[in-house]
């Protein structure tokens, strides 16, 4: 099996806003020009089946970045599994593999000890990977991935409340700051204003605008926040939350500059 070309995470020392969610139907972003609007992609393994289409849909050869998720936490949510062999065999020697700048460790939900291994196991088999430490785990294993990886995905979906989220973020960044941070399912402006993480990844720039209507971009010359359109007229509307991402993005970029520029390569362990 023949290795993948190992990518460091610290290639880029600026924020990186990932658009997750994309799927075939999404119209509005047919034939994204990413030279103009470089979007930053997140795909999940659990439909990988889909990405012939999303590649030749969505022009995704051309975008900057691309994280390739294990979708562990999108199978859990059925009560199904992923095969972690089948993810590397994926990883190595699927036909879209070159274009993965990221891959997302096969964390196993509920299961700390699995998540390690199964991370230990894809970079022996010559796959680099962001690790994913969540909410409710031991400190312990934080430790671990942060002095064996350069960049830790920290997820708190299982999280029983919005309160609880925060103390667990508050903890890990008091604990294991300077360290690099991948925001996993949450990116809303407050958060990442908040943190200095080194990336974050949502699903709100394609589905809070239909469904809920709430929507980033500037709807009629209103200020942002919640709008009144819904069906085709939002589904037309969500390139323009994609260019208000994008924007965010830069914003952040240059907020935390002297932040992501300046760390360590070490964790600063607090001693609770």
């Amino acid at each position: 099996m023949a290795k993948r070309i190992k990518k460091s995470v610290s290639a880029t020392e600026e924020f990186t806003l990932y658009m997750a969610g994309l799927t075939p139907s999404e119209s509005s972003l047919f034939d994204w020009d990413h030279v103009r609007n470089p979007m930053h992609v997140l795909i999940s393994f659990a439909y990988h089946n889909h990405f012939d289409e999303l590649f030749s849909r969505f022009s995704l050869k051309d975008a900057p970045g691309i994280m390739l998720d294990s979708g562990a936490y999108t199978v859990w949510n059925v009560e199904g599994t992923v095969s972690l062999d089948a993810y590397i065999a994926y990883v190595l020697e699927g036909p879209f593999a070159k274009y993965f700048t990221e891959v997302v460790a096969l964390d196993v939900i509920g299961d700390a000890k699995a998540s390690y291994e199964n991370a230990m196991e894809m970079e022996r088999q010559g796959v680099n990977v962001v690790p994913v430490f969540h909410y409710g785990e031991p400190l312990k294993y934080l430790r671990k991935y942060c002095q064996q990886w350069e960049k830790v995905g920290l997820g708190s979906m299982n999280a029983p409340t919005r309160a609880a989220r925060t103390h667990w973020r508050d903890s890990v960044f008091n604990y294991a700051y300077p360290h690099k941070f991948h925001s996993f399912g949450y990116a809303s402006e407050p958060l990442l204003q908040k943190y200095p993480f080194q990336s974050a990844d949502s699903t709100s720039w394609i589905t809070g605008g239909p469904r809920w209507g709430r929507w980033d971009c500037d709807l009629s010359g209103a200020a942002k926040g919640f709008g009144r359109i819904r069906g085709a007229e939002a589904r037309a509307a969500i390139p323009m939350n994609v260019i208000s991402g994008l924007k965010l993005e830069k914003e952040l970029c240059a907020k935390w500059k002297h932040e992501i520029q300046n760390r360590q390569s070490a964790p600063k362990f607090s001693q609770k």
